[in-house]
């Protein structure tokens, strides 16, 4: 064998995208000349591009240790220790390549993907910004920056750099999903709704945007719409568990229960730690007055994601159920929805809740504390102060007019979505 001739025929065969043949023929070489770093390496590059992380991660180091000055080698090292979810070790890889290479624009990106997954924010928005302006045409770094100011809820921000990702790269189909996140994430419903569109055009096989798109049609009501896109997520994938959860959702809006609650459990059988569809579960056993079943299902959700402040929301409300028991069973869900709600009060205080709030209040509100037969001006002021302090940390007051003179009348308007439809106004 001529180990040149085999080389140029396994690395034309892996520019061509025919990674098993060329795999083959790499392990073939490396039989006959085990320290041959340039196969070494692009052995891992194929293992590390067909998913199989492990084993890459230690191709890599074989490679490492034949040219302990290969910054590519640390770099993917890197990229294959974060795909096993191993991001402190994938940030020594990432510093070690920078280390070796200072103006490594890939490295600095991936660094910053570290970081993130880290949660040193601040840092990450560093590393990306340092690999933009090594590389200004970095599309995959203007993503990444998009995805990291949507998590800290600068959205406008967010979606700059997202166009930039598009301006850079136009058949970006997964920087036009996230960018109709932020959209949706502002309730800019119509402008998330395009997004998803374009990105499905892009790549109809991105199953996340069809089901973002669920989302935001969900929002708007438009049901037939969203149980369509859904079909057709499912199609595509049946054992994607996103796809389950928003069925299940769009189900729960049209009021189906029964098949809601099976579309979720397949959603949590396909993937136990998706907290959308625990979420979803819980609303749908709370409709049906299975509070109790409701309750484990939000405080799963909270285990699978303590920053989940929906979740925390729920689980406090759904002690307010429909019916009781009895006198006694109703003392003891006041004593618990007290209880919780006074938790999120004091966590709320000491800046220990990050998320999004106005939709965690948005969510469920105390509806049924009226019904229970007992004074509830503490709870009422409780959840009432809770509430104002959220809003107004979101939306500071705007100015106001002067106030009205002495004998001038005043006016109040009032504006609701329940004029149309409730009973009060019915009555």
């Amino acid at each position: 064998m001529d180990p040149k001739r085999e080389f140029e025929k396994a690395l034309a065969l892996h520019q061509l995208g025919d990674l098993a043949n060329a795999e083959k023929k790499y392990r073939a070489i490396l039989r006959a000349t085990p320290r041959n770093f340039d196969v070494n390496y692009l052995l891992g590059l194929i293992l590390l591009q067909s998913g199989q992380f492990e084993h890459a991660e230690k191709q890599f180091s074989r490679a490492i240790k034949i040219n302990p000055s290969a910054f590519n080698a640390f770099n993917d090292r890197g990229n294959a220790l974060l795909e096993l979810n191993r991001p402190k070790e994938a940030l020594k890889d990432y510093d070690k390549a920078i280390a070796l290479h200072g103006n490594f624009p890939d490295a600095f990106n991936n660094r910053g993907n570290a970081l993130f997954r880290l949660g040193r924010l601040d840092e990450a928005a560093a590393s990306y910004e340092k690999a933009i302006t090594l590389k200004p045409d970095f599309a995959k770094a203007f993503y990444n920056q998009g995805n990291l100011l949507r998590a800290l809820k600068q959205l406008n921000d967010a979606i700059s750099s997202y166009g930039k990702a598009i301006e850079l790269k136009p058949d970006y189909a997964e920087a036009f999903n996230n960018r109709g996140n932020a959209f949706l994430d502002l309730r800019r419903f119509d402008e998330a709704i395009a997004d998803y569109v374009k990105a499905i055009g892009l790549n109809p096989f991105l199953i996340e945007a069809y089901c973002n798109q669920v989302s935001a049609l969900l929002d708007l009501n438009r049901l037939g719409e969203a149980s369509a896109v859904s079909d057709k997520a499912l199609s595509l994938d049946p054992n994607f568990a996103q796809a389950w959860s928003t069925r299940g959702d769009v189900l729960r809006n049209l009021r189906r229960y029964e098949e809601a609650l099976t579309s979720y459990d397949k959603a949590i059988a396909l993937k136990p730690e998706i907290i959308d569809a625990w979420l979803g579960r819980g609303i749908v056993f709370y409709e049906i007055n299975f509070n109790d079943k409701a309750i484990s299902d939000f405080q799963r959700a909270v285990e699978i994601s303590p920053d989940s402040v929906e979740a925390r929301f729920a689980a406090c409300i759904a002690e307010l159920p429909i019916l009781y028991a009895d006198d006694n069973e109703i003392v003891r869900r006041r004593e618990a929805y007290e209880k919780k709600l006074l938790a999120i009060c004091a966590d709320l205080a000491a800046g220990r809740m990050q998320g999004d709030l106005v939709k965690a209040i948005e969510f469920r509100q105390p509806f049924q504390l009226a019904y229970q037969g007992h004074n509830d001006r503490y709870l009422q002021t409780l959840y009432g102060s809770l509430a104002c302090h959220i809003i107004e940390r979101e939306y500071p007051a705007p100015s106001l007019p002067r106030p009205p003179a002495p004998d001038e009348p005043v006016k109040v308007g009032i504006v609701s979505a329940f004029f149309h439809q409730h009973p009060v106004w019915n009555l």
